[in-house]
Order: structure tokens, then sequence, then C-alpha cells
């Protein structure tokens, strides 16, 4: 283990990655413009990067990510973007709706790269400056992997939106904890059903408590929440609260677990995150033989070949001006610019998830004359409506096109219909909205960060 005799900060985050391939050892330039950026790839054919701009950093970044994972980064724009029917066909149609729906549109991740500050948006440009640059390179020297042979196909130009898709999925893959409503309302109603809704909600209570009190909790005591005397005041639901009087058909509960599931179970085949879990250990300078600061990061996101981490070292100036150095080497997720855990000359970091419940299910009421309004406030309003239009290729060739209908509510977007009882599924995320990229800024300052303070 490399002993770093520098500060170290863990982080708990949400995130997820890449996979790799390596490449001959020994020095080579590219050119960006009439900037020269020297690559080295060292014995193991780890690739760094030596930059005279900002910009410059993440063409290479770019360029050696396509170098060695473009198989992976078509595979990874295609997951995120809801377009494998195109080359997979039928059997990929259901995910490719089911990302349609569940993300961004087209337009949205448009209106999120320009709501960026420039210093990102210079970082997301030149990350597809690089891997168009190997493309192209790849295509005239007939380099291609032979995914791209087998299917018939050459990879589109890279688009700066193909990597905010790809963030925009790893965040929700590694940071949509919770939403389990569902489940437990299935559990709710077997258990009502088999003893009566008093006694259902008792035995639910026993299954499910809503106040443990044995669990450990960060949550600052308020005033609201004591009694006379001290003691915790625990929060009941009334009669106008319970779920235990909302009908939903059990069936629509089910398919909308199994499509999520889905999801994941086709994450697992592709190499991306489904599964929590990871670690981090660190030792304090008093305990290490060295007297320095150790820190081990242990993402755990399986073994598979290509990997999700992809290794890289990136060294050029720390902003768009030209001022500090930026000197980190670490790993990264191909399409997203930027290291994710990793070391400068000053600090080390690593990250690892943890499951807070920042995602809601919520059972809409919809206007038995309407089905395309839901109530809200005691008032009917209109869902939000857009249409998808998914490409999916056919065994002869050719292609048909399926258009996908796309709902959404305040609360989120929809995820499944029951007609017969007037109700709707949708889920929400804490940070939907928020367009979820304020976490790419914060590892770029990571990356340059001087002391623990500046991080």
């Amino acid at each position: 283990m490399k002993h770093l005799n520098i500060p170290f900060i863990v982080i708990s985050l949400c995130l997820i990655g890449a996979q790799g391939f390596s490449q001959t050892p020994g020095w080579s330039n590219i050119r960006m413009g009439d900037e020269e950026i020297e690559l080295f790839r060292d014995n193991y054919g780890v690739p760094h990067i030596y930059a005279k701009s900002f910009k410059g950093i993440y063409f290479g970044q770019g360029y050696v990510a396509a170098q060695d994972r473009l198989t992976q980064l078509e595979m990874y724009r295609r997951d995120a973007r809801g377009t494998l029917a195109e080359i997979r066909g039928e059997g990929e149609l259901q995910h490719d709706q089911q990302m349609r729906r569940r993300g961004y549109s087209t337009a949205e991740r448009w209106r999120i790269f320009a709501s960026v500050d420039e210093e990102t948006r210079t970082a997301f440009i030149g990350l597809r400056d690089g891997i168009n640059h190997y493309i192209n390179e790849a295509i005239e020297g007939n380099k291609l992997p032979q995914m791209f042979e087998k299917l018939g196909i050459k990879p589109e130009p890279w688009s700066v939106i193909d990597s905010i898709a790809i963030a925009e999925m790893m965040t929700w893959r590694f940071g949509s904890g919770g939403s389990e409503e569902l489940r437990l309302k299935s559990t709710l109603d077997k258990l009502i059903e088999k003893y009566g809704e008093k006694e259902g909600m008792r035995a639910f209570d026993d299954l499910i408590a809503l106040d443990d009190r044995d669990a450990p909790t960060t949550a600052p005591k308020a005033k609201s929440e004591k009694k006379k005397g001290g003691k915790k005041k625990a929060w009941v639901p009334n009669e106008n609260d319970t779920v235990a009087s909302v009908r939903v058909d059990g069936e629509v509960l089910k398919q909308t677990v199994r499509d999520w599931d889905a999801l994941l179970d086709h994450a697992k085949r592709e190499g991306l995150f489904h599964t929590w879990g990871s670690n981090a250990w660190v030792v304090a300078p008093k305990r290490s033989a060295s007297g320095n600061a150790m820190l081990f990061g242990g993402p755990m996101m399986g073994f598979r070949t290509p990997q999700i981490a992809h290794e890289v070292h990136l060294n050029g100036p720390a902003s768009l001006d030209g001022k500090g150095m930026m000197n980190v080497i670490g790993m990264d997720f191909v399409g997203i610019p930027t290291v994710l855990i990793g070391h400068n000359q000053r600090m080390a970091w690593t990250t690892t998830s943890g499951g807070g419940d920042i995602s809601d299910t919520y059972i809409e009421v919809l206007n038995p004359d309407n089905h395309h309004q839901y109530k809200f406030n005691g008032e009917w309003l209109d869902m939000e409506r857009r249409a998808e239009t998914i490409r999916v290729r056919q065994s002869d060739g050719s292609f048909k096109e399926v258009e996908e209908p796309i709902y959404r509510t305040i609360h989120g977007v929809v995820t499944g219909w029951d007609e017969k009882n007037h109700r709707a599924i949708t889920v929400k995320h804490a940070w939907w909205g928020n367009y979820d990229y304020s976490m790419l800024k914060a590892f770029l300052e990571f990356n340059r960060a001087e002391d623990v303070k500046d991080f």
C-alpha cells in the first residue's frame, strides 16, 4: 500500500463506473488545435496526461478513455439514453422504454449543460473532443473494436449530452436510496386482507417499526418531538394519512417493482452498478509504521473485464485562466470528466455509497373523467406529457419505430397505472430538478484542492 504524506478525506457519495485494457508502454503525442498534449503509458498501461491548458487535460482524458474503452463508452451511452434496441433488437425495448421514462429528455440535458459553470462546461467539451478525436482516428485507421464490426455500425460522434446522460444514470443508480414504499404497501395489503385493517396495521407495525428506538440517528432533537417529561413523541398517522385505505391493484404494484428489478438485472449484465457495497479504511499518523496518514478506498464494484473503474493521471493548469496546477491520479468512469477516487500532491479521498432514503413513491389520485389529470392541493392538474421515439432493430436488419408516451406529475415520472381504481404511481427523487450535476463541479474542486479547508 502506498503511503501518502498528505491529509486524507473520506466522503460518502453516490456514483458508478467504467472498465479497461492496457496499451503499449511509452510516450506519445496528440494535438488539440495548436496545443500538443503528451501521453505516457506506464508498465501497467495506466495513461498519464500532460497538457498546457485546462481544456487539454480533459481532451487527453477523453482520448485515452476512447482508446481503452470505446466499446464500453458506446454501451454506456446507449444504456443511459435508452437506445440499446437500435443495435440489439426487441429484447432491449422494455429497457429503453424504462430509461426514457425515468431519465431527463434531450432538451432537459441540453439545459443542464447550459446551467453549469464555464469550467465544468469546458471539461465536458474537452472530454467530448478527445473522444471524437480517437473515434475519427479509429475509423480512419480501421482500429474499431470487434463489436462495431459485428453489429455493422460505426460510433456516432460523441456529444456532451452523452456524458451528461451517463453521469445522470450513474447518479440515480447509486443515489436512489429508498422508494421501498411499493414493497411495503404490498406487504401491508396482504396483512390487512388476512387480519382486517386494525390487526393488519398492528402486524405491519411489528414488522416495520415506524419509531425504532434502537436505530442510530443523527437527527437533532427538536422541541416538537418532546412531550412533557422529555420523552420523544412518535409520529402516528391519523385516518386521513394512513395508506391502508388507498386501494391500488396488487398486480400494478408488483409490476412496478418488477420493472425496477429488471433495470438492476440489466445493469448487472452490462457491468454497471447493481448492488450496494464498499468500504474505506483510514489510519492516523501515530498508528502507522511510517508516521504518515494512510487511506484505503475499496469501492468493491465487482470483478469484470473490462472493469468498471478506469485509472488515469491528469496533469495541467488547474483553471481556465491557467492559475495553479492540477496533478491528480486515480479512477474515473469513462464518459465523465474528473477523477472520482484518488489523490493529488496534497490530498487523498475516496467515495463509498451511503443508502439514504431520498426517493419516495407517490400514489396519485386520477380524475375519473380524464386519467391524464391528477389531484394536487384539491385541484385537478394536467400531467406533463412528451413522446419519445425508440428505434428497434429487426431480425432482417430493418428498423421499426415505437412511440413511448411519458407522463409526469409534480412529484415525478409515472411508473405505473391502475385505471380501474383511478390511480397512478409516481417516483420523486430529492435530486431531481436540481440537475444532479453539482457533484461533478465538486469533484473538479476535489482534484485541485490545496488543503483540508480548500477541500
